[in-house]
């Protein structure tokens, strides 16, 4: 009986934990499949190597979420009667972790891209890098542990606890400092022109998803309870669902701008924002975002010289009227 126990408390330690993670990790692969096919819909000429670094990070998620697939295929079905198997890693989380690792590193990388085209500012674009890059190189390394000592308990240990907890904080630090600057940075650069001042909703999704703040909660949660039971892995939800949040969040931000002709447009390329809307005269060269302005410039070239021929057809048709009156008055004259 007190093995039955037992057995029960490890299956809800361990069984139940996993299974959430799946389920959550699943539900967000769902939302990156859904948000990549919106992107390559709504902006087809949008720069190449957006487009492949767009493709690439869904192929990455796509084999991680296989990954998570197999992993919890082998603890909860394979496995399935020996609850205490789980605390040992496999080949195929040790090879997520470091997919995850990948992703997450990209995607900070492309924030921090994005926060330097906004601000210029040498010393936050250069946090966030450099806390990108401290992360994935701890990461990678949580992975070699996790390979050369096949046990979540290891991870405890005094080396391996630091490694880990110093490599999430890297991390946090970094999607912290992100959203700190689009959020100082960006002046309403990702409402939508048509969104009312009162339009809570679509505010909360820029705040939460496409300026991370759903990320930096999931990643502090992440750190807080690794920090606090380092021996159990009720920090596994957290690690599935992170790097989906962190793709999901940059596929937001990247639908969010406006589309012209297939491209997208951020709102500090655009001719009039929300700041400027009441302001006449600011226009940039070469750049058309009004309703009124779809159109390609040679159609109002082609406009303007039909203009002129109906007005130099116009005048023709006026002199030509004048003369034959004229010329029927002079006659009516002769005659009387």
């Amino acid at each position: 009986m007190a093995t039955s126990h037992s057995a029960g408390y490890n299956v809800d330690d361990t069984f139940g934990v996993l299974y959430i993670g799946f389920i959550v990790s699943m539900i967000g692969y769902g939302f990156t499949f859904f948000q990549t096919y919106v992107y390559f819909s709504r902006y087809p000429k949008d720069l190449f190597v957006m487009k492949a670094t767009v493709a690439f990070l869904c192929v990455l998620d796509t084999v991680s979420s296989a990954l998570i697939s197999q992993t919890a295929y082998y603890y909860l079905v394979t496995m399935f009667p020996l609850a205490s198997a789980m605390v040992n890693t496999t080949s195929a989380f040790c090879a997520e972790n470091t997919l995850a690792a990948a992703l997450i590193f990209i995607v900070q990388l492309l924030y921090a891209s994005r926060v330097w085209k906004l601000s210029k500012n040498v010393t936050l674009t250069s946090i966030i890098t450099f806390m990108c890059l401290v992360g994935f190189a701890l990461t990678l390394a949580m992975t070699a542990m996790m390979v050369r000592n096949a046990g979540f308990a290891n991870l405890a240990t005094s080396p391996s606890k630091a490694i880990v907890a110093v490599g999430q904080a890297a991390v946090l630090i970094g999607a912290f400092t992100t959203f700190i600057a689009l959020r100082l940075f960006c002046h309403g650069a990702h409402w939508p022109e048509n969104t009312p001042p009162d339009d809570w909703f679509n505010k909360m999704f820029t705040i939460f998803f496409s300026q991370g703040c759903s990320v930096i909660l999931v990643q502090l949660a992440y750190f807080v309870i690794f920090m606090a039971t380092p021996t159990r892995v009720i920090w596994i939800p957290f690690h599935l669902l992170s790097s989906k949040l962190f793709i999901n969040c940059l596929l937001s931000l990247l639908n969010s701008r406006q589309a012209y002709h297939g491209h997208g447009i951020h709102h500090e390329d655009s001719s009039v924002g929300p700041q400027k809307s009441n302001i006449s005269g600011t226009v940039k060269p070469n750049v058309h975002l009004s309703v009124a302005d779809t159109q390609p410039p040679i159609n109002i070239e082609v406009s303007r010289t039909v203009e002129q021929d109906v007005t130099i057809n116009k005048g023709t048709f006026d002199s030509d009227e004048v003369s034959s009156l004229t010329m029927g008055f002079s006659s009516l004259i002769s005659l009387w």
